[in-house]
């Protein structure tokens, strides 16, 4: 028999067709074609051999089949204790973990992804009515804008100013870029 791979030549011929020109759509087999199956298959038995590979297989993907448990979803919605958790946690923190690349995180990325930054955020908003300060306007995407930059506050080594509500200020994507950039 040859071998290597083979590009089909052409598409199948229900390819394309809507579903209701398929030939099994919304058909099902007749009682008397069930029975027919299940009467040519009674009496057939499994050998030795492909009930081992069977319970090997079933072995290594740690499926049951029982309804709602198929194909790996054994452990889903189980409770799991905190000690557990933790060991889970530490089972895939660090280089433990596939995507762990050497700990490349800058201080600043870790400042703005921890919930003490989203609090002041949210705060900062809260009192300006989620209103940008510099054009008045309500109800753009707003972005929380520090008065005394990150960088300054880090090399001043004054981190409470960061998180500080009265460094922040509301601003609209746009005004925020001219505070910034200079440009529109």
């Amino acid at each position: 028999m040859p071998r290597g791979i083979y590009k089909r030549t052409k598409a199948p011929w229900n390819k394309g067709l809507p579903k209701e020109q398929q030939p099994w759509y919304e058909k099902h087999h007749s009682e008397e074609t069930k029975r027919k199956m299940r009467l040519a298959r009674l009496g057939k038995k499994h050998s030795k051999e492909t009930k081992l590979k069977m319970s090997l297989t079933s072995k290594t993907l740690k499926t049951t089949f029982k309804k709602g448990n198929q194909y790996g979803k054994l452990n889903k919605g189980r409770k799991v204790s905190k000690e557990t958790r933790l060991k889970m946690s530490k089972a895939h923190s660090r280089e433990k973990c596939y995507n762990w690349k050497g700990g490349i995180t800058s201080y600043t990325q870790k400042l703005r992804n921890s919930n003490r930054w989203k609090t002041w955020r949210k705060r900062v908003f809260k009192r300006d009515n989620f209103t940008c300060k510099n054009c008045k306007e309500r109800g753009q995407y707003i972005e929380a804008h520090h008065i005394v930059p990150v960088k300054e506050c880090i090399q001043l080594d004054n981190i409470d100013l960061i998180f500080d509500v009265d460094n922040g200020l509301s601003m609209c994507y746009d005004c925020h870029k001219v505070k910034h950039f200079g440009r529109h």
